[in-house]
């Protein structure tokens, strides 16, 4: 599918961490995403966001649990937000 696209199919298009903590997992992308101890990256399109990267695709993919690391802080540890 990637080697078919076209335009600015390989670029980073969004990132965000799931903050609610209501959202049961459904195995639909659209609303795991948004789930407490997710985080999600998406690669290709991203006028629909306002956004300036211009494909032919937008693909999500779903982290669950995951660890994330800003300039060397840890932000989340195996899906849990840490306050520092």
């Amino acid at each position: 599918m990637l080697d078919n696209a076209e335009g600015d199919k390989d670029r980073i298009a969004e990132f965000g961490i799931g903050i609610n903590y209501g959202m049961k997992f459904t195995g639909y992308r659209m609303f795991d995403e948004k789930a407490l101890g997710t985080a999600h990256i998406a690669i290709g399109s991203n006028i629909h966001l306002g956004g300036v990267n211009k494909a032919s695709i937008h693909w999500d993919f779903v982290l669950y649990k995951p660890n994330i690391d800003v300039d060397d802080v840890q932000l989340m540890r195996k899906g849990r937000i840490l306050n520092k």
